[in-house]
C-alpha cells in the first residue's frame, strides 16, 4: 500500500523531468494519497469484511519511483528530494492518519525501517542506521505518530540505538 506510485513515469512519459519542481512532485504524491488511497482502503476493507478478516497491510509507505526512468539522474535526483524534503513528514503523518481513521487500529507495516537509497527506490524511514533523526522525515513522521502526535523536535527526540540487541 504506497502513495506515490507512477508519479515520476507520468512526469517522465510528459518530458517534464528537467522542470518539473520537488513540491510538484510532493503535491501529485499527496493528491494520489487523498484520492486514491481512501478508495484502495474502503475497498480492500470490504473485500476482508467479506471472509471476516482484519485487514493487515504487509508494505506501506512512499514510493516515489519510475519503472521507465529510473537511470534518469534529474528524475532519480528529484525522487530523493522528494524523500529528504520535509513536507514528507506531514505526507506520511497524514498517510498515517488516513489509514488508521479508515482502518481503526489494524495492523500496518511500513516499509522499511532502514535503506540505501539508489536509482530504483528509496523506502527507508532512514537511509543508514546512525542517521540523524531530525533528517528523515519519513522517520520523524512515525515517531512523532507513536507518540502520539506530540511533535518530536532535535531537542526532545528520544535516542533511539538501533543495533544487534536491539
Amino acid at each position: 500500500l504506497y502513495f506515490g506510485t507512477r508519479i515520476l513515469d507520468q512526469i517522465g512519459d510528459a518530458g517534464q523531468g528537467g522542470v518539473v519542481t520537488v513540491n510538484q512532485i510532493l503535491d501529485s504524491a499527496a493528491i494520489d494519497m487523498n484520492t486514491y488511497f481512501p478508495i484502495w482502503i474502503n475497498n480492500m476493507q470490504v473485500f476482508s469484511d467479506s471472509y471476516n478478516l482484519p485487514l493487515i497491510i504487509y508494505e506501506a509507505g512512499s514510493h516515489i519511483y519510475s519503472n521507465t526512468y529510473f537511470n534518469d539522474p534529474v528524475l532519480v535526483a528529484k525522487k530523493w528530494s522528494c524523500d529528504r524534503d520535509p513536507r514528507m513528514e506531514i505526507l506520511y503523518r497524514d498517510f498515517l492518519d488516513t489509514y488508521y481513521s479508515l482502518n481503526g487500529s489494524n495492523l500496518l507495516m511500513l516499509y522499511d525501517l532502514c535503506d540505501r537509497y539508489d536509482s530504483w527506490t528509496s523506502f527507508g524511514l532512514l537511509e543508514y542506521l546512525d542517521q540523524p533523526q531530525v533528517s528523515a522525515p519519513k522517520w520523524m513522521a512515525c515517531v512523532n505518530y507513536v507518540f502520539n502526535g506530540d511533535t518530536i523536535t532535535a531537542d526532545t527526540a528520544p535516542i533511539v540505538v538501533l543495533g544487534p540487541d536491539t
